[in-house]
């Protein structure tokens, strides 16, 4: 590992030791906790995150060891190598000679898959340790299997392999299918996708419809107000009068006809006044009014 990707590896995990995950550049890092806090030997697996292709950047390390400076003292940091013989990681303090002292310290190891290491331990072969605490720092990507989130810019393409691969493209998968979480979300997706298509074509045919109506009403609007323009009015009217072809076709139109005769018959004698209604209006005001009114117009 050159000097430089150390640099860089150690600042982004020490900007990230406060916090259990830090997102860069679509990878994960995140720090465990104090493997070291109940016991001084640990299980690795039972303490990285669930995640094909984590890798291990780094161990952090810090215990206080209590001794004379003439007892002799080897502490070891060591983790097993899963399906191999020997250690993936081991650290050695020699405190021979050396007064009892409190030790800090941040080791970048070699990159490696997490599923690689094993069990963890602390020991030592003189002094007393407390205050132990050993943290391991490591990074994974999201989306190393790009069918695991529907987020991932492989997903859907991951998706329909897995669909074509299992004969699930046009059957839906159990629900003890490990992707069928998945599947679902999917789905529900697509669903919103088209929905959200379909309302914003709603959307553009009733703005449509609504400019079509304003044009009509507009250009309508127009027309009546060429009708009650008086000067437009007398335009017209100059322009029908000045039309003597129109004007003669209509003075010379010949209709034809003849002599329509009527003859009025009435049966029952003859026709007598109603002197009776003649006395009843001239006892009427109504009558009175209507008189009078002709003299004084």
């Amino acid at each position: 590992m050159t000097i430089k990707r150390q640099r860089l590896v150690l600042g982004v995990l020490l900007a990230c030791l406060s916090y259990s995950y830090c997102l860069s550049d679509n990878l994960t890092y995140g720090t465990t906790a104090n493997v070291a806090k109940t016991s001084r030997n640990w299980v690795m697996q039972n303490l990285l995150p669930d995640q094909t292709g984590l890798e291990i950047l780094a161990v952090r390390h810090r215990y206080t060891i209590i001794k004379d400076r003439e007892a002799d003292a080897i502490v070891t940091i060591a983790n097993k190598r899963v399906g191999g013989e020997g250690n993936i990681f081991e650290k050695t303090h020699n405190w021979d000679g050396i007064d009892g002292s409190t030790k800090v310290g941040f080791d970048v190891v070699p990159t490696s898959l997490g599923s690689h290491w094993g069990d963890g331990s602390i020991t030592t072969t003189g002094g007393e340790l407390s205050d132990i605490t050993i943290q391991y720092s490591y990074q994974f990507d999201p989306c190393f299997i790009a069918i695991s989130n529907p987020e991932c810019a492989g997903f859907q393409d991951a998706l329909y392999q897995y669909l074509l691969d299992n004969n699930l493209i046009d059957n839906e998968p159990s629900v003890t299918d490990p992707y069928y979480d998945q599947w679902v979300q999917y789905q529900l997706k697509l669903k919103t996708e088209q929905e959200e298509v379909e309302e914003k074509e709603v959307v553009e045919e009733d703005e449509t419809e609504e400019e079509i109506n304003v044009e009509q009403v507009l250009s309508i609007t127009g027309k009546a107000l060429e009708v009650f323009d008086t000067k437009k009015q007398q335009a017209m009217m100059n322009a029908l009068i000045g039309d003597i072809t129109a004007f003669n076709a209509y003075s010379q139109l010949q209709l034809d006809g003849g002599v329509y005769k009527e003859t009025l018959v009435i049966d029952g004698g003859q026709m007598k006044d109603n002197f009776k209604a003649y006395k009843s209006m001239s006892n009427s005001s109504k009558y009175d009014k209507i008189f009078k009114s002709q003299y004084n117009n």
